[in-house]
């Protein structure tokens, strides 16, 4: 990772301020995304692409990861977003509120759009790449839904959230669940490959996590923290910012407060840490035949087993972040398999790795993230979407995605029909098995010879 990396990005963002004007999935009843994009200046010469000469540039799909960079996500009150409700006993007197953990503002604000060209943010929390594809099989070519030609996604993380009770029960099923999640992505990139859409596929980052040498996340012991940032929202609460009207109100000095946060945040300069200027901290773990991480072992129960079931429900951003990982490390393989087909059509299929930007600076373990770029274990606050938000919008004007589209010397191709060379036929999850039964019976100290 860079050194500087995070000190230059924080100082980087320096975009005008505001809440994003085209935002919202519409839904698949409707399919209607009207008033979510900026008119076009004349006629498409493309039927498929009919944002072709708009100033709408970017069609982004997602999860909460994106979503929670809007001040005001979908399908939540302002009022009580920002509204001073939550306690910590670490700040008496001190209150919280939800919004000021996560992104406050806009994509635009993050990816540094200008009054040239814009993004339609479709992120919604909770979707995972199923819902994802279901959203783009029923709603792609119908006659009121109208997107970018270039549209970039983020997917994966609810694949694991959801489905993190099975796993953490049956961990050699993990492969499965990427699998799948591997599949509705492929199907994805298919159908807006066949409605001629150029595509970045945006990686991931880890979340809070489980570290081999720090142990369990916990504020009161030096790492990271267990549920939100309080931290980290304190010292933005110091700077004056208590919602995200106050946030753009700070529009030009904001890049200046979130990197006097980050140092407030870790008690050094950005520059120190990447320097390696702190040490590493050991905490011992209860290594007591009973107990692990503080939960109790039953009687005749296979002990690893409780320590793996302990350490993801004390910290259960270990498992998304290494299936995530896992799944980063397959991108590669999907571009390089697929893009000459998008290529031949004079479309674009890119990836871009973000992963490195977000690992802990301390630690160095790639499932272990910066906890400063944090709002609660696994999504952003303002700091993380910067660093975020510099990687993909260098990556997006790199492709030139960001310029008015531009007259075609020739008519573009029709559609294409073909599959685009995807692959769907991944082993999925089955149905728990007898023997994983059995196997469960005598782990779980139930069954015994």
């Amino acid at each position: 990772m860079n050194k500087y990396i995070l000190f230059v990005l924080i100082f980087s963002a320096n975009s005008v301020l505001f809440s994003q004007p085209f935002a919202n999935i519409p839904d698949t009843q409707t399919c209607d995304t009207n008033f979510t994009f900026s008119p076009s200046t004349q006629l498409s010469p493309d039927p498929e692409n009919p944002l072709y000469y708009s100033k709408t540039r970017v069609t982004f799909y997602g999860d909460s990861r994106i979503d929670l960079a809007n001040a005001v996500p979908l399908g939540y009150n302002p009022a009580l977003y920002y509204a001073p409700l939550i306690q910590s006993a670490d700040y008496p007197g001190r209150s919280f509120s939800m919004g000021l953990f996560y992104g406050m503002s806009s994509l635009d604000f993050y990816l540094g759009t200008d009054p040239s060209w814009n993004i339609q943010n479709f992120g919604h929390g909770g979707d995972s790449s199923l819902e994802m594809f279901s959203h783009l099989k029923q709603c792609l070519g119908r006659p009121n839904y109208f997107i970018a030609p270039n549209v970039a996604f983020e997917i994966g993380g609810n694949d694991y959230l959801q489905n993190m009770l099975m796993i953490m029960l049956l961990p050699w099923n993990a492969e499965a669940y990427m699998n799948r999640a591997l599949n509705h992505i492929e199907r994805s990139i298919t159908l807006l490959y066949q409605k001629r859409k150029n595509v970045l596929i945006v990686g991931n980052y880890p979340a809070v996590s489980w570290s081999a040498l720090l142990g369990l996340p916990d504020e009161h012991k030096g790492f990271a923290f267990k549920t939100l940032n309080f931290k980290y929202q304190y010292n933005i609460q110091m700077h004056s910012i208590t919602d995200h009207i106050s946030f753009a109100n700070k529009q030009t000095s904001i890049p200046e407060i979130l990197n006097e946060v980050l140092r407030e945040y870790n008690g050094f300069s950005m520059l120190e840490l990447m320097s390696n200027a702190t040490n590493g901290i050991s905490f011992n773990v209860s290594s007591a035949d009973t107990t692990c991480y503080g939960v109790h072992i039953p009687q005749n129960a296979f002990a690893p087993y409780f320590c793996w079931l302990a350490a993801n429900l004390l910290a259960p951003g270990t498992l998304p972040s290494h299936l995530m990982l896992r799944q980063e490390l397959k991108y590669p393989e999907i571009q390089a398999r697929r893009q000459p087909y998008f290529q031949t059509q004079g479309l674009m299929l890119e990836y871009l790795r973000i992963w490195e930007a977000f690992i802990n600076p301390v630690t160095y373990e790639p499932w272990v993230v910066n906890d400063a770029l944090m709002g609660d274990i696994v999504h952003p606050n303002a700091i993380g979407l910067s660093v975020w938000g510099n990687q993909v919008a260098s990556k997006i004007k790199n492709m030139g995605w960001h310029l008015p589209g531009i007259a075609p010397v020739t008519p573009p191709t029709p559609p294409p029909t073909d599959s685009g060379g995807e692959i769907i036929d991944r082993p999925e999850p089955k149905p728990i098995s007898d023997l994983e039964l059995l196997i469960l019976c005598f782990w779980f100290g139930f069954c015994h010879l």
